[in-house]
């Protein structure tokens, strides 16, 4: 019997079975045995999808709790090797995942699930899996109660492509009826390979079934096997029911029958053996060859009368009581005798030449009877062995550890003990004292949101981060407890349907809605009932979480997994990983063991600390938490004996801290704070750092699903124990601060560097956990590899995507466990966690790295978030500006870009510095190692070390690509003006200088036009070195400022050597335009423009071309009416009838030629259209032609006002309208 309780030296990590994909589970239906056709036994194709919502607890129960569950580790493949079967719905549905700890292969992810649906349920302990030696296939088979055998095969790439599985269910499942089950009664199933099957029978035989050379697992070869031998082979075909039978369902099973079946991995000196053990106590061991037993005896070795025999019945469902072991020198059994308390045996197997077998007890002086975890405590319930594991040792010949699974209802523990198999003595000495326990959570459970009338943060925002936490509770356990509490309130299901809402947000409308405004006596709304009856909803609902989640722990089975030598639960919703507990860990959770000397001392520290802090009310407990935000940001300023006052004095505890608390805490150190010693704080400290021996192995396997969710999960639990023992000893030390002297009490504890280390923990862990507890949607091609996506990029749509958290994104990638270590993965595992939770390790937390991540990844508001994570180095800064900028905060954004230039553009290309200078020059850049999530390309990363007006050009671009055109400017002219214009450079040097010039210049252009600055923009024009892109800017700046009612502004810029480009640009447009009464007024802006620069012949010659166009207009070209060319208006009294368009063009005409000398006044007319089908030639236009062609248009307008008009080819002959 044990002699204390054991210590807690392992920890066991719960994990969910969420998916981060989307629709991740595929549902098949496999063939109908005795289907007439192929339509009607399979279905077209895979039904890719996620499990439907249960709406109470007994759909929840049915579609996620399995009856029965466990790990299969494959033996001669490894991608994958780990396969977690669950048989769900009443038997029907049998989910296969994929859930390797590492990848030791190169290969695809491994996301789907498959959900195979029988047609019959199957039946209890009737199910196994094999792995073929030379195919890489997994073989399942399972025995359905309609006694059918299915046999399914699956690839690999089951599991990652869901088109493997399409249309061919035929091909990998097939079935096989025996025709002995029409009188026999299967019981259990083993199998040996894919080729072979051990079925236990009812009546105390067993069904051997062989696959048929060249067939498949349709057709198998059946021997039965009864302990009479082949002379009572006969015997076991015909119907029996002897007098010694239990009753178990429906069926009569003899006390003979086989319960539990064991199968060594390997012959035995060229024989095959099975293990068994049945309902009468007794432990046979079959000679599959020769078809005899080779051994039959009690379970526990003893001889019994055969009135007792009743007493030692087991009941059928027992089924966990056989282990076989191999090593290079003999076969080891363990069994285990449910009987009472229960009691183990070690057994090792001798032939004898007659082809019997000697089980030898190897300790049969020691009664090896376990006792249970609660085994001090009298008022504990029935605790019961559920399963069991025992392993060997490799770097310990002969010995071995046992490990037990206790079950109480729902409720497990798991216990450990090493056996030395070649020592007696010490085998009684581990039994008596050496057991230890597996933790089972982390810190207390997490107290409940707590609502207080000076919180800012409501209850909903509380209880949302607290339910929703990652890993704490399944999608589909929320969605249940929420649909269960909408049927409490008598309302129809309609808030709690999925539809275009998430899950946060239909828990909030439905609670929200279950809560009436109240009005206090004063007739305003009160505030403080709704709180407070929103807080009682909010406890409703958690508690319906809390009962279905403690459903879903139920312990299944125990599975061990050699190969990475790893212990892992299997429950009905989840999976369990046993690792060894942590430094901090070990303490914690033991603060009774007596370590002695440091650990003892350390134990201490922890526990007064803890327990001081837990006696604090619910306001001093929110204050200590306030300020501890504030020390985590502090300002820098303030020395660490500063920031200690202010948190003693701001959190009042001179008023809130009682005696009898100080004199609680005064006892934990014998009564004097000398105890508390800066060398407890070194120890603390060197404990939370872990090993430092992770480095050391560079070459690590990658983790895979399982190991990412353990080391997400694992990384939770330590960070929030780390945190809590952390806030303890600041709280503590605080308070020593503020009250003790400690020169009267002889302390020597240097509180200020206490004070600074535990900050700088803490930041770390606080950093850790915003990764852990933030959660984003991401595609999966943004986080698989390269080579992963290949194989599954044929299954996965566009619009799928993975839900993870942050730390998933940034840093799992960098975890991993080491190649070929002497370290087993149960210490290795745990190491690893803890290097990710030291500061000081060499898995680096760079913030500025993950707001390049999150940037990728389009969360911009998450990187803003994460920004008062950041650190004031110059990338980090750079950083904090992108993620303003990717928010349109572009003000803060170009404020954070300024003050990031001298630290990140100070950095000159080499050939500006000498040699020697350049890897100084650069070391601040090489501190990111330029990694940045794929944010930075490579010709980012060389702008930003390449000088500010590479940095500049850069931020510019950064602007531009947002059209904050401002900004562009701002940065462009800061890069032009940095930019060297001497010519002590090398050639190469000037050629990227007058690359970027041009660039820069361009852009800044660009902006100017788009912010209508012309006078910048016309600035910038001239300083353009390439005279074709001078030219289309040319035109381009023209253009803008005519089309944006600025011309009066093109008229006055000089265009200093461009007037002609610009009198072209013009021209062209003036050329091209139809209709001058609309649009822009081109003819006017050239006009006034060559009025401007003197050109008066130029500008008679536009306002001649506009009065042929006004012309054209008038005279129907196109049908216009009168009154659009007349410009005669009938209701402004006072207006000169003959002053029209046309009239005031000729004036434009007659203003420009008389500006020049009589002599030449005259142009040279182009044409305009045709005149009677015939182009017109060139003619010469004199002033006096203008005059003339003036009159005579007054003359007809005039006619026309008057009533007399000629028509269209008319001679003299007028028609006067007035004659009548």
């Amino acid at each position: 019997m044990q002699a204390q309780v054991p210590p807690y030296l392992f920890k066991e990590t719960r994990i969910n079975l969420d998916s981060p994909l989307s629709n991740s589970t595929v549902i098949l239906r496999l063939p109908v045995p005795g289907a007439s056709t192929r339509a009607a036994r399979t279905q077209k194709r895979p039904l890719a999808t996620e499990i439907a919502l249960t709406e109470d607890e007994n759909a929840f129960k049915s579609k996620h709790l399995a009856s029965a569950s466990s790990i299969y580790h494959r033996l001669h493949h490894t991608s994958p090797r780990s396969f977690h079967w669950r048989v769900l719905e009443d038997g029907k549905a049998l989910s296969i995942t994929a859930v390797d700890v590492c990848k030791r292969e190169n290969g695809p992810e491994n996301p789907l699930t498959l959900r195979l649906y029988f047609s019959s349920p199957i039946r209890s302990g009737c199910i196994a899996f094999a792995d073929h030696e030379e195919h890489d296939t997994l073989s399942v088979l399972a025995l359905t109660e309609s006694n059918h055998l299915y046999t399914l095969t699956l690839r690999p790439d089951s599991f990652s492509r869901r088109a493997s599985t399409e249309n061919n269910v035929d091909d990998w499942c097939k079935i096989y009826l025996s025709t002995a089950f029409s009188f026999k009664h299967p019981h259990r199933l083993v199998a040996r390979n894919p080729g072979e099957v051990l079925i236990s029978l009812h009546d105390g035989g067993l069904l051997r079934l062989n696959r048929l050379p060249g067939e498949d697992a349709s057709s198998w070869k059946e021997t039965f096997y009864n302990e009479g031998g082949w002379a009572h082979g006969l015997r076991s075909l015909i119907p029996f029911q002897g007098g010694n039978t239990i009753k178990h369902g429906k069926v009569n099973i003899e006390l003979s029958a086989v319960t539990a079946i064991a199968v060594p991995k390997a012959d035995i000196d060229g024989d095959n053996y099975a293990f068994t053990v049945s309902l009468d106590h007794r432990i046979r061991v079959w000679n599959l060859d020769s078809g005899k037993i080779a051994f039959t005896g009690d379970l526990l070795g003893a001889e019994r009368e055969p009135n007792d025999l009743g007493k030692w019945v087991l009941h059928p469902t027992q089924a966990q009581l056989i282990r076989v072991f191999q090593d290079d020198e003999r076969t080891i059994v363990v069994t285990f005798s449910p009987v009472g308390a229960g009691e183990f045996k070690f057994w090792t197997m001798t032939l004898n030449g007659d082809g019997t077998a000697e089980l030898i007890d190897m300790f049969p002086e020691i009664i090896l009877k376990p006792s249970h975890p609660m085994a001090g405590d009298p008022m504990t319930d029935v605790w019961t062995v559920a399963d069991f594991s025992a392993t060997l040792h490799n770097d310990e010949r002969g010995k071995l550890s046992l490990w037990v699974l206790w079950k109480n209802n729902i409720t497990y523990r798991v216990q450990t003990v090493d056996i030395t198999l070649q020592s007696a003595n010490n085998t009684s000495s581990y039994w008596k004292n050496g057991w230890s326990a597996v933790a089972t959570e982390t810190v207390p459970q997490a107290p409940l949101p707590v609502i207080l009338s000076s919180d800012p943060e409501d209850a909903t925002e509380k209880w949302l981060n607290y339910i929703l936490y990652p890993g704490k509770y399944t999608t589909a356990t929320v969605e249940t407890a929420l649909s269960i509490y909408e049927r409490s309130l008598g309302r129809p299901q309609k808030i709690s349907a999925r539809g275009n809402k998430n899950l946060s947000e239909r828990i909030c409308a439905l609670i929200g809605s279950s809560i009436p405004l109240s009005s206090s006596s004063n007739g305003q709304i009160d505030y403080e009932h709704f709180k407070t009856a929103m807080d009682a909803q909010w406890r409703r609902f958690y508690r319906l979480i809390v009962e279905l989640d403690k459903q879903r722990g139920e312990a299944l089975a125990l599975s061990f997994d050699a190969d990475n030598q790893l212990h892992v639960v299997a429950t009905a919703n989840g999976l369990s990983v046993i690792r060894e507990c942590s430094p901090i860990e070990e303490l914690y959770f033991n603060p009774d063991n007596a370590f002695g000397g440091k650990s003892e001392a350390l134990s201490n520290l922890i526990s007064a600390a803890a327990t001081f802090r837990e006696n604090f009310n619910d306001v001093l407990q929110h204050s200590c938490k306030a300020q501890l935000a504030v020390q985590l940001f502090q300002d820098p300023s303030q020395t660490d004996s500063e920031h200690l006052q202010s948190f003693y004095d701001r959190c009042n505890f001179a008023g809130q801290i009682g005696d009898d608390d100080f004199e609680q805490l005064l006892a934990y150190f014998g009564g004097s704070f000398k105890n508390i010693t800066l060398g407890s704080y070194e120890d603390l400290f060197r404990a939370m750092a872990g090993t430092e021996d992770m480095a050391a192995h560079l070459e690590r396997y990658p983790l895979a699903s399982l190991g990412r969710k353990v080391a997400v999960k694992g990384v939770q639990e330590i960070v929030e124990l780390h945190r809590s023992v952390c806030f303890d000893q600041l709280v503590l030390l605080a308070f020593i601060e503020g009250e003790i002297d400690q020169k009267e009490e002889g302390m020597q504890l240097d509180t200020a560097a206490v004070h600074r280390q535990l900050i700088n923990v803490l930041k770390h862990l606080e950093i850790l956990e915003w990764l852990l507890k933030t959660q984003i949607s991401i595609s999966p091609l943004k986080t698989e590899r390269s080579e992963t996506m290949t194989s599954i990029s044929d299954t996965q749509k566009p619009e799928e995507f993975k839900i993870i958290t942050v730390f998933e994104g940034t840093v799992n990638h960098l975890l991993g466990l080491a190649k070929d270590s002497d370290v087993s993965n149960l210490t290795a595992l745990t190491k690893l966690l803890g290097r990710v939770c030291d500061p000081n390790s060499e898995i680096e937390l760079q913030p500025a790295l993950i707001q390049a991540f999150l940037l990728k990844t389009e969360h911009a508001d998450l990187a803003v978030s994460f920004s008062r994570f950041c650190s004031q180095d110059p990338f980090s800064v750079y950083m904090q500006g992108r993620s303003s900028l990717a928010v349109k905060d572009l003000s803060v954004a170009a404020t954070y870009f300024k003050k990031a230039a001298f630290g990140l553009g100070k950095l000159l290309p080499s050939s500006y510095i000498p040699v020697s200078n350049a890897v100084t020059a650069h070391s601040e850049i090489q501190a990111t190692d330029r990694h940045s999530s794929g944010l930075l390309n490579e010709t980012d990363w060389n702008s930003l070390c390449g000088g500010l007006p590479s940095y500049y050009a850069h931020i510019a671009s950064l602007f531009d690509s947002s059209k904050s055109h401002s900004y562009v400017i701002d940065f462009a002219r800061l890069a032009l003006q940095f930019l060297p214009t001497h010519s002590k450079v090398s050639p190469a040097q000037s050629k990227k200088d007058t690359a970027l010039r041009a660039d820069l210049l361009s852009r800044l252009f660009s902006s100017a036009l788009h912010t209508a600055r012309y006078e910048l923009a016309h600035s910038t024009l001239h300083l353009m070195p390439d005279a074709a892109i001078q030219k289309s800017n040319l035109r381009s700046l023209v253009y803008s400022l005519c089309e944006n009612s600025a011309a009066a502004e093109l008229i006055e810029l000089p265009f200093l050597g461009m007037h002609t480009m610009v009198d072209e640009a013009l021209s062209h447009k003036c050329a091209s335009i139809v209709d001058v009464n609309i649009g822009v007024p081109w003819h006017k802006i050239l006009y006034a423009w060559r009025i401007r620069r003197g050109d008066f012949r130029g500008a008679a010659a536009v306002a001649y071309q506009q009065l042929q166009k006004l012309q054209q207009l008038a005279n129907g070209g196109h049908g216009k009416d009168l009154a659009l060319w007349s410009g005669k208006q009938n209701t402004a009294a006072g207006n000169d009838e003959l002053d029209t368009p046309v009239t005031r063009q000729y004036l434009q005409l007659i203003n420009a030629l008389s500006c020049v000398e009589p002599g030449q006044a005259w142009i040279l007319a182009e044409p305009v259209g045709r005149k009677n089908g015939v182009v017109e030639k060139r003619r010469v236009i004199t002033l006096e032609d203008a005059r003339r062609g003036l009159q005579d248009e007054m003359d007809r307008v005039e006619g026309i006002l008057r009533g007399r008009f000629s028509f269209v080819g008319g001679g003299a002959g007028d028609v006067d309208m007035d004659e009548d």
